[in-house]
């Protein structure tokens, strides 16, 4: 299983976007999937997308500043003062039980 945890995905997912942004968030996230698959040539039975965070309190400050550019462009939190969790834990869960009942079949 290939799980690809990004920003982009967060876009994607969050239902307060524009369905523009929501679509080219998840045109981002398909193309750097695939990109990532065509570089190594890893060929998973299964792929899924799920949102990350942004964890501004680990950053350093090179990469709180850059990652605070990403979020300016993409609509994401720049309060760099707090971290934001976008993860959808239960379907994580989810997705974790389907890969298991797959495996055990």
């Amino acid at each position: 299983m290939f799980l690809s945890v990004s920003l982009s995905e967060a876009g994607a997912e969050d239902i307060s976007a524009s369905p523009e942004r929501r679509a080219q968030s998840a045109a981002d996230v398909q193309r750097m999937v695939h990109g990532f698959l065509d570089q190594t040539g890893w060929h998973p039975q299964h792929i899924r997308a799920t949102a990350g965070a942004l964890m501004y309190s680990k950053y350093n400050f090179l990469i709180r500043f850059v990652m605070r550019r990403i979020a300016q462009k993409d609509g994401a939190p720049t309060d760099a003062s707090r971290d934001y969790e976008f993860t959808d834990w239960e379907a994580l869960d989810r997705v974790i039980d389907e890969l298991v009942a797959d495996l055990a079949n």
